[in-house]
């Protein structure tokens, strides 16, 4: 028989174990109640992502000619803030945008509504200009709307270069649909074929003489060149001259004789491996 004594330490203990039992069901509720709303957030974040608007260049969709470019950009999740989208502004730019030569700009109206706005801009009919062939362009697409915009998100740019003369048309690859929103940056591509006889002739920028018996040459790249002929000679007829044939814009050319002018020209080879005319000529003086 137990005594009143070992009565009360039972209940005592009845007591600890039954609130230790209750100490960890309440441990597991709130482990799971945590996850729940670490699940829910998660959840929140990426719908607000999914609708977050975006402007999308469909460049797989463009059409690129010897003087013409149709192209065509998506703009994703407007209404997501209530925006109401009035226009797009294109510019195309003659060479990079950093060189800011604009070769027209326009702002398109925009007529349609919805989550989903696809856009294009045809140059030669929206614009009425002709492009030149064989040329990089860039092109850029600012959003207008009833209120400041986040131009990160509303705006985008990237380039192309028209066919050769007599070319085309044809798809441009040049840029990939993509869901993230960035300036791309351009990338040399080897599709696009030209011939010499369009190409016009190399200018050279620079010729300059050095210290150590050389001269530093510099002409401006063409699009589309395989390679480049660098001539030089120390008489005007370039007779008994020596011929270099090099990939690159700019060249080192060793060995000279001090005391002596030299004069220097380059022309550019094509794809079908025909030469352009000869550049200006540069004169160098090669000091004692």
């Amino acid at each position: 028989m137990f005594s009143s004594r070992d009565g009360t330490y039972m209940e005592h203990l009845t007591i600890i174990m039954n609130g230790g039992m209750k100490m960890k069901k309440a441990k597991v509720k709130f482990i799971i109640m945590l996850t729940m709303m670490i699940l829910s957030l998660g959840i929140t974040f990426k719908v607000m992502a999914l609708q977050s608007p975006n402007l999308m260049l469909s460049g797989s969709e463009n059409v690129i000619t010897d003087n013409n470019a149709i192209l065509h950009a998506t703009l994703y999740n407007a209404q997501a803030e209530g925006i109401n989208v009035k226009a797009f502004k294109w510019t195309i730019y003659k060479g990079k945008i950093s060189n800011n030569i604009v070769v027209k700009s326009i702002e398109k109206v925009n007529t349609a509504a919805g989550n989903k706005i696809e856009i294009e801009c045809n140059v030669n009919k929206d614009m009425g200009i002709k492009l030149e062939p064989n040329t990089e362009y860039w092109y850029e697409i600012v959003t207008i709307a009833d209120k400041d915009l986040n131009m990160q998100l509303f705006s985008q740019s990237h380039y192309f270069t028209t066919l050769a003369e007599g070319q085309g048309p044809k798809e441009s690859t040049s840029v990939a649909e993509t869901s993230t929103v960035q300036i791309t940056t351009p990338q040399e591509t080897s599709t696009t074929k030209i011939k010499a006889s369009k190409i016009t002739s190399v200018k050279v920028k620079k010729a300059k003489g050095t210290s150590k018996k050389s001269v530093l040459i510099k002409f401006k790249k063409v699009n589309g060149a395989k390679k480049y002929k660098l001539q030089y000679a120390n008489n005007k007829k370039f007779k008994k001259a020596k011929t270099k044939v090099v990939k690159n814009n700019t060249y080192l050319i060793k060995k000279l004789k001090s005391g002596k002018a030299y004069y220097l020209r380059v022309r550019v080879n094509g794809a079908d491996d025909n030469w352009s005319k000869w550049s200006n000529v540069k004169r160098v003086f090669i000091k004692k």
